[in-house]
């Protein structure tokens, strides 16, 4: 009986050791790249020489800017506490544009990389819009387009044309057509049914059943 209650007392203590170095290691590497008080401080701060920086007008001047975000990345680094490990994050309707200090006093910023940006294939979650309660389905399911990368042929008072992309100029593709109205919800390079023409490129997501407005349409640049 003895041997049974130290032997569940030695895997109690091993289990309790392991728990404490996962519980601890995960709040160390979660620590790298969660900005505390102070880092908040710093960003809110770099964010302000981003904005009047030239970098960030000429951007602006020629894309669509939706959202600037703020990080900070100190896992497995030499010094921690470099001023170059925060980033401020300029994301448009292109790509995600990446801004850090130029010097350890961060006198200037510099946009030094650049990323993917989600605002190149998806709307912005802002402002919110009224939705019925199957499109709310659709957009946490994040269901794919039903037809991608298709081109404009044509575009009508309520319905547009779409064909596949011409890749032989000797054959013969399929003609879509697709029903709008003020209802479909029209992002990315353009914004507006009316700004819709012949050869664009354009994502579409359509309703179940037929003759029925798109739900949206993406309009690649």
């Amino acid at each position: 009986m003895k041997k049974y209650k130290l032997s569940i007392f030695i895997i109690l203590f091993f289990v309790s050791v392991a728990l404490n170095i996962y519980l601890g290691i995960s709040s160390y590497i979660k620590s790298t790249y969660t900005p505390d008080s102070e880092d908040l401080e710093i960003l809110a701060e770099m964010t302000k020489r981003v904005l009047e920086s030239d970098q960030y007008q000429e951007i602006d001047s020629k894309e669509k800017v939706y959202a600037i975000k703020q990080g900070v990345n100190r896992f497995n680094v030499a010094d921690p506490s470099s001023i170059f490990h925060y980033e401020v994050i300029v994301q448009t309707n292109n790509e995600s544009y990446i801004f850090t200090c130029k010097d350890e006093e961060c006198s200037e910023v510099s946009n030094e990389g650049w990323n993917y940006s989600r605002y190149s294939e998806e709307e912005p979650l802002l402002p919110r819009k009224k939705s019925t309660h199957e499109q709310q389905v659709h957009q946490q399911k994040g269901r794919s387009p039903d037809y991608r990368n298709f081109i404009i042929e044509d575009v009508k008072e309520t319905s547009l044309f779409i064909t596949p992309p011409a890749t032989d100029p000797e054959a013969s593709y399929p003609v879509y057509e697709i029903y709008v109205d003020e209802t479909t919800q029209i992002v990315g390079y353009k914004n507006n049914l009316d700004e819709l023409a012949k050869g664009d490129n354009v994502k579409v997501w359509v309703q179940e059943k037929d003759k029925e407005p798109a739900e949206k349409i993406f309009v690649n640049e």
